[in-house]
């Protein structure tokens, strides 16, 4: 029976993490913050790099269960979201940016359409941006 028993808390202790965690960002770039005459003075070059910066509610990485619980990060710009039954493999894709397909015609440069492809809404919902 004590066999019996401490197979049944290797198997617990071994098993693997059945959750995902994902660090949101959680709060309002700077740029959002400014004036339409602040952006007015900017380059096409800085229009162009800041139309795809961090939006509240993108997904900045995914781990497994447990990751950020050991981990600091920095509380007043992020927040964690831990969602049971999922796989947290299956979400990495998420962390990637999204680029414009083709060039600027004026700079020539390839600049990001999106920062980050997912994000989680207000309730805690998993979103793909791309995938609409």
């Amino acid at each position: 029976m004590r066999w019996f028993v401490l197979f049944l808390l290797l198997c617990v202790w071994v098993a693997p993490a059945d959750a995902a965690e994902f660090l949101i960002y959680n709060t309002d770039h700077w740029t959002k913050k400014l004036s339409a005459e602040d952006k007015a003075k900017w380059t096409r070059h800085e229009q162009l790099k800041f139309a795809a910066v961090h939006e509240k509610g993108d997904i900045v990485e995914v781990r497994p269960d447990g990751y950020w619980t050991t981990r600091k990060y920095r509380t007043d710009v992020f927040r964690v979201v831990k969602k049971p039954g999922l796989d947290y493999k299956k979400y990495l894709h998420l962390m990637k940016a999204v680029e414009n397909d083709t060039p600027d015609s004026i700079t020539g440069k390839t600049y990001l359409q999106l920062r980050r492809k997912g994000k989680i809404d207000a309730l805690d919902n998993i979103v793909d941006k791309v995938a609409r």
